[in-house]
């Protein structure tokens, strides 16, 4: 079954219902995921920019999203981020699937085969006032 990576992070609200309540949400969500035929791998609290990490085991796409809507739909969440991951022998799967496809390089883009990392800061030089709040990575490929 696929895994998935759900990252959540709490509203205001939903902080205050936790402290006047205490309680064990992975534990609360855990039903809901295995109504949709998933499961929870592994579950964390975390400190930074989420509060909540699940891995879960769904049984496809469609579930993974299904769930995605239920935890933000619940309204305790500020942010529902899902991200389907791949195992290791998976990611080797799509290399060597990839590795005949060839697709036309862009126009000033980069050399055949090469990545090009760079830093993209739309307006910053033009109006500060539209200054980015964050930076936005982007990842040029041409294979």
């Amino acid at each position: 079954m696929p895994h998935c990576l759900h990252q959540i992070t709490y509203s205001c609200e939903g902080w205050q219902t936790l402290i006047a309540q205490p309680q064990n949400r992975v534990e609360a969500v855990r039903q809901a995921i295995e109504k949709l035929g998933g499961k929870i791998v592994s579950a964390w609290f975390a400190f930074g920019d989420y509060d909540v990490l699940v891995i879960t085991e769904m049984p496809d796409n469609v579930s993974a999203a299904g769930l995605a809507i239920a935890f933000a739909g619940g309204g305790a969440c500020k942010s529902v981020h899902t991200t389907p991951l791949l195992s290791a022998e998976e990611a080797l799967q799509a290399m060597k699937k990839v590795g005949g496809v060839r697709l036309p390089t862009g126009t000033g883009g980069v050399k055949v085969g090469t990545c090009e990392r760079r830093l993209v800061m739309s307006r910053l030089f033009y109006q500060p006032a539209l200054m980015p709040t964050h930076w936005t990575t982007s990842w040029n490929v041409a294979l």
